[in-house]
């Protein structure tokens, strides 16, 4: 591999408290997240990250904070700066205070605030281009904010079908992105190669690269086969109690 990926070799991570159960979902089914297993999970993802070959860094756990496992959406890293994310909405605010005394040693900080809107799952890096997802998390203000810490094109993508744009588009390295089509329009990554992720395996749409390996949630062998085929190796993650808060791989770390 000869993308920027390498460079990689840190990894946060914030362990699941018992409070997970409470956790913010949209999951359809409303199923009940087994918190005892949810911690078991976590601990295979950190093994993964490590086998990937990064430095996982583990933060305390928040029990106020249910959704603090999915400590993505509290920052970006962003070339010489770590952005601090400013959520729409206030019961998870208090994330983002959480983080900053962790980071702040790596990279000097730029901490938004209102009328900004933005969670890390929209943020979408290629090197190229920086793609921000237009949800119901992040708004139009974000891409006016990050204008002046990149000289990367910044592409705004439409997010009415799922969560977050990296629900349902994620970067592998080598021009390469995995996308579910029918959650975003693919004519917003023309210039790229697209593997497009089948109807019955969606939710595998949100994978994590770090170099050539690929973690990628388990039970879903179409979309490893095809990821395997342009040279990758994959890792199989157990991901079913983090799905049910419509949490994916990206979700539960901040890597840089």
């Amino acid at each position: 591999m000869t993308d920027t990926m390498k460079r990689e070799t840190r990894a946060f991570v914030r362990p699941p408290g018992n409070s997970y159960a409470k956790a913010q979902s949209q999951n359809p089914d409303n199923a009940k997240i087994d918190v005892a297993l949810a911690k078991l999970q976590h601990v295979k993802y950190a093994d993964a990250l490590e086998l990937a070959g990064l430095e996982v860094i583990y933060l305390a756990k928040l029990e106020y904070f249910p959704d603090s496992v999915f400590v993505e959406d509290t920052a970006v890293f962003l070339n010489d700066r770590i952005i601090i994310c400013y959520f729409k909405g206030q019961a998870r605010r208090g994330e983002t205070e959480c983080i900053q005394p962790a980071l702040v040693n790596y990279r000097p900080l730029e901490v938004f605030g209102p009328p900004v809107t933005i969670d890390g799952g929209d943020v979408l890096n290629t090197g190229k281009h920086l793609f921000v997802g237009q949800s119901t998390r992040t708004n139009q203000y974000a891409i006016i904010a990050l204008s002046p810490f990149t000289k990367q094109q910044i592409i705004p993508v439409p997010v009415e079908h799922c969560l977050h744009l990296k629900t349902s588009a994620t970067y592998l390295g080598e021009n390469i992105i995995v996308l579910d089509p029918a959650k975003i329009d693919r004519s917003v990554f023309e210039d790229y190669e697209i593997i497009e992720v089948d109807k019955e395996e969606s939710y595998a749409a949100n994978c994590l690269a770090i170099g050539e390996n690929v973690l990628i949630a388990d039970g879903y062998p179409k979309l490893a086969e095809q990821i395997r085929e342009r040279g990758f190796k994959t890792i199989p993650v157990p991901m079913s109690e983090f799905a049910k808060a419509e949490g994916g791989l990206t979700c539960l770390s901040l890597i840089f």
